[in-house]
């Protein structure tokens, strides 16, 4: 009976892996990379870049002259120096001389009811006069191509807003697993192939490294009012336009868009300190039943085999081969060793530890410090989007 009982769950954990898992590689196939966008010769609209920057020192200066290297014909960038205790604003001021495209804001003080980049952003935005808004942050490197393909996108697709999925830059082995592995669940979950589906008005997506918006979008829904205090602002602007009416699509940004999105394998747990039980809505009962449903994928099946005889371990054999094999083509696609997939169950694990880790810190300290501003949680669960 016991045989049968664990067959039975591992049927259940299979049917749902090769399910879940076989409707994302076909949507995924229907996803034209940035690099494939075909440009023409139709005069493209005046673009804003809204670079926010809070101690952003190592990486600032590379970011903004990679922007000001763009070919786009009619570009500003509005870069925002957040209340910064580095030389993030002593570098963007060395630059504004030589980059005749920049402009530089200093923020001071950071007033009540708003998180310090959503303010940083609604600054940059009220500055900007393009007709079209990048909202970017102050690590991301662009190559040439990158925005005229971009916009070309959107004016030819007629979205009003575009968010554009980066290439990693990987560290160690352990880091790139945790990254992989994080981009492989985020699109299993938002789904970006379904965006711009009309079938599916509640999907939607935002990236902040690249979320390309219409000012009249923008303005439309209150600017960045609406997102004063979403932690997850980047994905939140995609769900604030599509309940609005407007349009939203996604691309793999491959090497044009790129970005080392953490340090270390600590550094993704401690990355995903502020994100993970803020992407939860502060609900407990999405937040711990979403570290189960990724602890149990990647438990599930070596619980099976070691737990079940065969041939009733069956099931979990194809469980673990199918969501290794998958993961690893994901980590491959994404320019890593497809071998890193056999570490599936390992980091899915670890993920739901830094999911839980997110929720308990969050509760204890009664919110979420970040970049060295402390935000109340009441004020977070009221603020959110």
């Amino acid at each position: 009976m016991a045989d049968i009982l664990l067959f039975s769950v591992g049927l259940a954990g299979c049917g749902y892996v090769i399910v879940t898992l076989g409707i994302a590689f076909l949507g995924a196939r229907g996803l034209r990379p940035l690099s494939g966008i075909p440009l023409d010769d139709a005069p493209l609209p005046k673009l804003s870049v809204i670079v926010p920057a809070c101690n952003e020192a190592a990486e600032i200066e590379a970011c903004l002259r990679s922007l000001a290297a763009q070919d786009y014909p009619d570009l500003e960038i509005v870069a925002v120096n957040d209340r910064s205790t580095d030389e993030t604003g002593a570098i963007m001021d060395r630059l504004a001389p030589e980059l005749p495209t920049l402009r530089v804001l200093h923020i001071e003080e950071l007033p009540s009811g708003w998180l310090g980049k959503n303010h940083a952003n609604h600054v940059g935005a009220k500055a900007a006069d393009g007709d079209w808004l990048l909202f970017t942050d102050g690590d991301i490197k662009f190559d040439a191509g990158a925005l005229r393909r971009a916009v070309t996108h959107a004016r030819r697709e007629a979205v009003d807003h575009l968010a554009v999925f980066p290439g990693l830059v990987f560290g160690g082995f352990w880091e790139t697993a945790m990254v992989c592995f994080f981009a492989f669940i985020f699109s299993l979950h938002f789904k970006p192939w379904r965006i711009r589906n009309p079938l599916y008005p509640d999907t939607y997506c935002g990236v902040g490294a690249f979320n390309l918006v219409r000012r009249s979008a923008h303005d439309a829904i209150g600017g960045h009012e609406p997102l004063r205090m979403e932690v997850v602002d980047d994905v939140k602007t995609g769900k604030v336009l599509k309940a609005r009416g407007f349009v939203s699509d996604a691309l793999p940004g491959e090497q044009l868009v790129r970005v080392r999105w953490q340090h270390g394998f600590w550094g993704v747990i401690r990355g995903l300190e502020k994100n993970a039980f803020a992407g939860a809505e502060y609900s407990l009962f999405k937040g711990i039943g979403g570290a189960m449903l990724l602890a149990t994928i990647g438990l599930g099946p070596v619980a099976g085999v070691l737990l079940a005889p065969w041939p009733w371990a069956l099931p979990f054999w194809v469980w673990g081969t199918v969501l290794m094999a998958a993961f690893g083509y994901s980590a491959y696609r994404l320019g890593a060793n497809a071998l890193i997939g056999l570490t599936a169950p390992i980091v899915a694990v670890a993920l739901a530890f830094a999911v839980l880790r997110s929720l308990i810190l969050t509760q204890i300290r009664g919110g979420v410090r970040w970049r060295g501003t402390f935000y109340p949680l009441a004020e977070l669960k009221a603020g959110l989007a």
